[in-house]
């Protein structure tokens, strides 16, 4: 069968969204194709917020959380007009 590959719609701000901690605590990369706003909130266990919501905006960034906690589970949440993503950390 013939496929039409013009018709496919392309997912536009398609990137990648990295959410991860190294010593000296937690932080968000993000990379996208065009500049893309995307919001960082970090939630603990109960879902109370840990801090004021983040705007980044642009086609790569790196944000470092400022959390004031310590051997925590904390969700963050990374959210584009376009996608979501959320990660569990035991922050340290």
């Amino acid at each position: 069968p013939y496929v039409d590959l013009v018709s496919v719609p392309e997912v536009e701000n398609s990137g990648s969204i990295l959410i991860n901690q190294d010593q000296q605590g937690a932080y968000v990369k993000t990379v996208f194709t065009q500049g893309t706003k995307a919001v960082i909130s970090a939630y603990n266990i109960l879902g109370q917020k840990l801090m004021n919501d983040l705007t980044v905006e642009g086609t790569v960034t790196n944000t470092r959380l400022n959390l004031d906690v310590h051997n925590q589970i904390v969700i963050i949440k990374v959210a584009t007009d376009k996608e979501t993503s959320t990660k569990k950390l035991v922050v340290h």
